[in-house]
């Protein structure tokens, strides 16, 4: 978990310095998108899940008369 954070800290700081402007990627991947990587698989299934179960903005709250 340290090496996590100290990888986080490495690529936050990176971030915010002046030579950010030319970091490579900086209009394809985010600040967050640096650090926490999510792999095509995980991808897949989270469409997969939208398509069968629909997005949030199709969830129904059931209220309690």
């Amino acid at each position: 978990v340290k090496e996590a954070f100290d990888y986080a800290y490495i690529i936050l700081g990176h971030a915010v310095s002046p030579l950010a402007r030319s970091y490579p990627n900086k209009d394809s991947d985010s600040t967050l998108g640096r650090i926490i990587k999510v792999t095509q698989e995980v991808i897949d299934y989270r469409e997969w899940i939208i398509k069968k179960w629909g997005g949030r903005h199709n969830a129904r709250i059931e209220r309690n008369p």
